[in-house]
């Protein structure tokens, strides 16, 4: 019985996941890797994925650019886009404030 109510408590722990992100012009971070499809929703799901991963750029090239913690700055040339891990939409639903 004590491990069916552990199952549920995670269930409903992962169901509070954040799925926010912020569209900014400049990242507090450090560049870790790339994904690339072209396509926005395939960056914020990469990003979402990578648990280190705070923000991301998707250059015009089609190259998502993942960003992690650090101190280095980095200036975009196109919109970027933070992930906010500490909010959170039971829905989880993704959609970026403006």
């Amino acid at each position: 019985m004590k491990w069916f109510a552990f199952i549920l408590f995670l269930i409903q722990a992962e169901s509070v996941l954040s799925c926010v992100f912020d569209k900014v012009d400049e990242i507090s971070g450090e560049w870790y890797g790339e994904a690339g499809s072209g396509d926005i929703n395939d960056c914020f799901s990469a990003c979402y994925n990578k648990t280190d991963c705070i923000a991301f750029e998707l250059g015009e090239d089609g190259i998502c650019e993942m960003f992690r913690s650090g101190s280095d700055r980095h200036q975009c040339k196109v919109p970027c886009y933070i992930l906010l891990r500490d909010e959170v939409d039971p829905v989880c639903k993704t959609y970026v404030n403006v």
